[in-house]
């Protein structure tokens, strides 16, 4: 699929100011439109009743928070800010053709939730990594965007404001999520990209070799190296960054 459409929710949180410039520089890359807006992480929040507090502390709770909202969503604008002075962006307010651009979009019923508004019509979702699993507010994102809107998802590491399509690893587990993942990732990747197929171990009965994938990737005209491993006991996910590590990969599929 080739990815023409590019979905960037900001959170404001700072590691989403290099998520911002990673991904309008891969909008200039693909020739992609990127819609860019304040996403909205931090969720409703329900207060349980308790008798002892009054209706105005909990009016003041409710302002604060609305006063958190509105400086994340103003941070995240300045990184978008940020991100188009950095890389020549045009900013356009309609769609053009077969040339990269941007957008800022507020939500007019201001739910500012850009992945449940236009996730369904976008090719990829890119966001900022979440992390090591400790905040679980942002993994929501990522879980919308996979989830909610059915997207393909890049995750940006913190720090990172490029992305590095030449060399890729796939990681391989013969599942039909993973031959759609593969699907998606070929439309950004270019021609001479050099792809590493790693399995990990042994595949579940019934799942697609990896040999079947080399030859889905030879007819996509790229050249692919197999490679196989062998599992260590809750260790995969290192085995796949180890392995990323020996090729160069600048990007994971999987």
């Amino acid at each position: 699929m080739t990815v023409k459409h590019i979905l960037l929710p900001l959170t404001g949180e700072p590691s989403s100011a290099d998520a911002a410039i990673c991904g309008l520089t891969l909008a200039k890359q693909l020739g992609a439109h990127v819609t860019v807006g304040y996403e909205d992480e931090l969720g409703p929040f329900y207060l349980a009743p308790d008798f002892s507090t009054s209706a105005a502390s909990y009016g003041m709770f409710y302002e604060q928070m609305q006063k958190v909202r509105l400086d994340r969503k103003a941070q995240a604008r300045a990184h978008f800010d940020r991100a188009v002075g950095k890389t020549k962006l045009p900013i356009v307010s309609a769609p053009v053709c077969k040339q990269a651009s941007t957008m800022w979009i507020d939500d007019e019923d201001g739910n500012d939730a850009p992945i449940s508004s236009f996730g369904a019509l976008t090719d990829l979702v890119v966001l900022d990594s979440p992390g090591a699993g400790m905040n679980p507010v942002a993994w929501n994102v990522v879980e919308a965007a996979l989830f909610g809107a059915h997207r393909p998802a890049l995750i940006i590491p913190h720090g990172t404001t490029s992305i590095d399509l030449s060399s890729v690893l796939i990681a391989w587990n013969g599942s039909e999520q993973a031959a759609k993942a593969v699907e998606h990732a070929l439309g950004m990747l270019p021609e001479s990209a050099k792809l590493t197929v790693l399995q990990i171990g042994d595949l579940k009965a019934g799942r697609m070799p990896a040999e079947r994938l080399m030859d889905y990737l030879g007819w996509h005209c790229f050249e692919a190296k197999l490679r196989k491993v062998a599992d260590r006991p809750n260790e995969t996910s290192q085995i796949i960054l180890d392995e990323a590590r020996n090729v160069s990969a600048g990007c994971i599929v999987m």
